[in-house]
């Protein structure tokens, strides 16, 4: 679906005086079991794959006497044998309301803390003083209206009437639950993490459907609000030879894939001119101070260029061998501990007069399924990475009350807000500014009489919670584009099949206008706040890029660019309105997905579906390692050195994990010989592509007074796929330490050899270089957040890498010094897979899921599902009356009286 959706930064230093000890078993909650202990390392529960203790059911024990106000009928909810929840229902929002309470019942601490989280009442659940209260400014301050209003309100009160009953519905649901919570009964238990003494648990407010809305927030935000990166940007790009930052910071992609033909594009551009440039350069500790703000919006994991992701494609009834049309879905977001989404079946029609049968992936604290299908359509999302958000520099007026916006002074709107300490038991106001044709003021510079602001189209609020529950209503792919014309800040490249052959993509958002963005006034830096560039009325749905049917019969998205607007380093001058963000994805995905798919001509299935989302070519490799091989010709080498250009060459670019296990400790290596050399490949591949940018981008990054940037591994993969297409020439591989001599190309990658050479010595010989060693998985908790790896499960050995269609980027993308093992540990990747065939006797799903449903770890759905995800072994998901054989619980729900 997604940006990466993320626990936080809240990267605290904080010292557990009782560490273990504080994880206290309580009469209301549970100890950890050994499967979840960690290691205070990778953390984790070990690599054994999955699974509690065996029985018990959702949330410790099966309920018995469950009830919830308000419901028109019983609910009978059926739990598989899978942990998946099915839920028969008389009316919609009796199944809404069922489903808040299972939710409540699996995954409440989520809940819990993302509400608090966005609502800036962190410092009230978790006592940690300064440090959580400075994310409670930052959330609290940005999610608002322009007025200073909270804008969860403003979400939920834009919903239609239809989707607030559905929100309320939910709310009474969650309630119920914590009644049972509170008063002992139906086994409802809090989970471990509330056991920690850093938690405060008593007492745990009720949910309301602004909470609902508060967690929708968390998701808009980090699929369309690109502003931490465009500050980050302006705080960069001065900072840089003028002709390398042309290259360096260009939204130019590696590969030329599109999910519509490529425009037609001019010459190479730089992406800004240099006025544009020089306009930040007096402003940079300004855009500095604001970034690191604006970090902490959200959840406050930085995001990486790079960390883009999440794939989604479809065929025609023409491609496939079944005559149906196909999709596959798979979101890349965190993978945490609980897993981000919650496999669910609502069906308020079969025994019901309701309009929902619908399954698939829910987020916990909202009541729509956002990805699956109902009994006519399928659907899946990726990130569509338009651009909704800009940032302005503001001239203050003297008194600092106004700002200037068209000649006239225009009053700043001040508002004060309480915030809740825990840890002292103090309340603290703040006071915060906003910019009303603007928002937020971020950052201030009282002596210069600045100040930096940040728009973005979520502060409108809007009816994004309309356009998911719309999906769940559709009879076609028709009525699902009509119904996601309710979309605003989503973001989201929506792709939808049905039962009568169609496909479409619908890529819908209120996507500002911007008649004045060009590289001397570009939308990617920060614009002037006196007027000049202006948002104008957002560009009409039908004049977005989008498919219907189309003549190849395939769509395929991949968080890139849609029509290859970008391909010249200039998006605004294709005749394209609605502009993407900067930091979109490189087209890698998207160029081997529509590699794929054109081989698999017309003879399409589920199958190839699912062989495609575990699909580890890595076409970064396909480039690199020619080029390393052919500086590697003449060049003498020292055998540590010979031993990766051997396994190099040998290496035919995909990446298996070279284990026959998930414990890469103590998985024995496979004996198939093509495996282990893939496998052996494949690390020697990212050690030297990583000791590449190093190389290459270490000089100017230090000289600059920065960290090496994650966005080098683009520009770097540009330069060695085709250097025509960099405007400064060579200039990339010359070291600017040494006086004299201008470096190659070839001289760079021979130092990344020796650099990588030594890395991949501290592992051992080459043998022992299998991916799964060093290309782990560990599901972390959000106390990982906190320096506490108990609530860890892992690692495990995984297949893919960098930017594969099965992606699992390494986190790091610095090797270590000489002497020290390399770690390719990823944390981002498929949130879940699924697959859907249209039939057009009704669709057919196929999912994995790197969880499980229930985050009490005495529970046999507590991570069950990972080893098959790790295998890519897809599972049926069951759908429709009588479809669950073997059910694992019955539980039927009643009016409470």
């Amino acid at each position: 679906m997604m940006r990466t959706a993320r626990f936080g930064s809240l990267v605290l230093a904080l010292v557990f005086a009782a560490s273990a000890a504080a994880v206290s078993c309580g009469d209301d909650g549970e100890a950890p079991s050994s499967a979840a202990s960690g290691n205070g390392g990778e953390g984790g529960g070990g690599a054994a794959g999955g699974g509690g203790a065996a029985g018990g059911g959702a949330g410790g024990s099966d309920p018995g006497g469950v009830a919830i106000p308000d419901l028109d009928g019983e609910v009978r909810a059926v739990t598989d044998e899978l942990g998946v929840l099915h839920l028969e229902c008389a009316s919609d929002d009796d199944c809404f309301a069922a489903l808040g309470y299972f939710h409540a019942q699996n995954r409440f601490f989520f809940m819990d803390f993302i509400r608090n989280l966005v609502e800036g009442s962190l410092g009230g659940l978790v006592k940690a003083g300064a440090r959580v209260l400075e994310q409670d400014y930052q959330n609290r301050h940005f999610f608002t209206t322009r007025e200073g209003e909270p804008l969860e309100r403003a979400l939920y009160e834009q919903a239609s009437p239809k989707v607030k009953g559905h929100f309320d519905a939910y709310a009474r649901g969650v309630n119920a639950w914590l009644a049972d919570m509170r008063n002992k009964r139906n086994g409802a238990t809090l989970t471990v993490e509330y056991n920690l003494a850093l938690m405060v648990k008593d007492p745990i407010r009720d949910w309301s459907p602004e909470d609902s809305a508060a967690v929708g927030l968390y998701v808009l935000n980090d699929l369309s609000n690109n502003s931490e990166g465009e500050l980050e940007l302006a705080a960069q790009v001065p900072l840089f030879d003028a002709a390398l930052a042309a290259d360096l910071f260009s939204p130019a992609p590696v590969f030329d894939a599109s999910t519509v033909p490529a425009a037609q594009t001019a010459d190479l551009v730089r992406p800004f001119a240099p006025a544009a440039v020089s306009r930040l350069s007096p402003h940079r500790a300004l855009f500095t101070g604001a970034a690191k703000r604006a970090a902490k919006v959200g959840d406050g994991r930085r995001k990486m260029a790079g960390d883009a992701g999440s794939n989604n494609w479809a065929v025609g009834p023409g491609r496939t061998e079944s005559g149906h049309a196909i999709l596959a879905n798979d979101p890349h977001l965190l993978l945490g501990n609980p897993s981000i989404w919650f496999p669910v079946e609502l069906d308020a029609k079969s025994r019901g007069d309701g309009e929902y049968h619908v399954a698939g992936g829910t987020f916990p604290g909202m009541p729509s399924v956002m990805i699956g299908q109902n009994e006519s359509i399928g659907w899946g999302v990726t990130t569509a990475y338009y651009d909704l958000a800009d940032v302005y520099l503001e001239t203050l007026t003297g008194d600092g009350a106004s700002v200037d916006f068209k000649g006239e002074d225009v009053a700043i709107v001040e508002k004060k807000f309480s915030f809740k300490d825990a840890a002292s038991g103090e309340t603290i106001e703040k006071t915060f500014r906003w910019v009303p044709h603007h928002g937020p003021i971020v950052s201030e510079d009282a002596d210069a009489g600045t100040a930096v602001t940040i728009r973005w189209r979520g502060h409108d609020g809007g009816t994004d919670l309309d356009a998911f529950f719309a999906l769940g209503r559709a009879g076609s792919v028709d009525e699902a584009r009509r119904g996601l014309e309710a979309a605003s800040s989503a973001s989201q490249n929506f792709v939808v099949v049905d039962t009568e052959g169609n496909i479409g993509w619908f890529p819908y958002s209120k996507v500002p206008a911007r008649p004045w963005a060009s590289p001397e006034v570009p939308a990617w830096l920060p614009l002037p706040g006196d007027g000049s560039a202006e948002w104008g009325d957002p560009i009409p749905f039908a004049e977005l890029p989008q498919l219907l049917n189309p003549p190849a019969a395939a769509i395929a998205t991949a968080n890139g660019d849609m029509t290859g607007a970008t391909a010249d380093g200039d998006p605004t001058n294709d005749g394209q309105g609605a502009l993407q963000a900067w930091d979109k994805a490189d087209g890698t995905r998207e160029q081997r997905i529509l590699d794929l798919l054109a081989e698999g001509g017309d003879a399409h299935s589920p199958d190839t579906m699912t062989a495609m989302q575990g699909d580890t070519y890595s076409l970064y490799g396909s480039f690199v390692v020619p080029a390393v091989l052919s500086a590697a010709e003449l060049a003498t080498l020292t055998d540590e050195e010979q031993a990766v250009v051997g396994a190099l060459a040998a290496w035919d670019t995909t990446c298996p994990t070279g284990l026959d296990g998930h414990d890469p400790v103590d998985a024995g290596k496979v004996d198939d010989a093509t495996l282990a050399a893939e496998s052996i490949g494949c690390t020697a591949f990212h050690a030297t592509f990583y000791a590449i940018v190093s190389e290459a981008l270490g000089d100017e990054a230090a000289a600059a007074g920065l960290d090496e940037p994650g966005f080098g591994l683009t520009v770097v993969a540009r330069a060695l796929r085709d250097p025509a297409r960099l405007s400064s020439g060579p200039l990339l591989w010359d070291d600017v330490t040494t006086d004299g001599v201008a470096e190659t190309q070839d001289d760079i990658l021979l130092r990344a050899l020796a650099k990588a050479a030594a890395s991949l010595a501290a592992i051992g010989p080459a043998d022992d270089w299998r991916w799964g060693r060093v290309h782990t998985l560990t599901l972390r908790s959000i106390f990982d957040n906190f320096g506490l790896a108990v609530y860890n499960d892992g690692p495990y050995a995984a297949p893919g890498g960098l930017f594969t269609v099965n992606v699992a980027n390494p986190r790091s993308r610095a090797l270590p010094p000489d002497g020290e093992k390399p770690s390719f540990a990823f944390a981002n990747g498929p949130s879940i897979r699924l697959v859907i065939d249209a039939d057009p006797a009704g669709p057919k799903m196929r999912f994995g899921l790197p969880g499980g449903s229930d985050l009490h770890r005495d529970s046999a759905f507590y991570n069950n599902l990972l080893p098959q995800w790790l295998d890519n072994e897809p599972l049926e998901f069951h759908f429709g009356p009588g479809a669950v054989t073997d059910p694992a619980s019955v539980v039927d729900v009643s009016p409470a009286r």
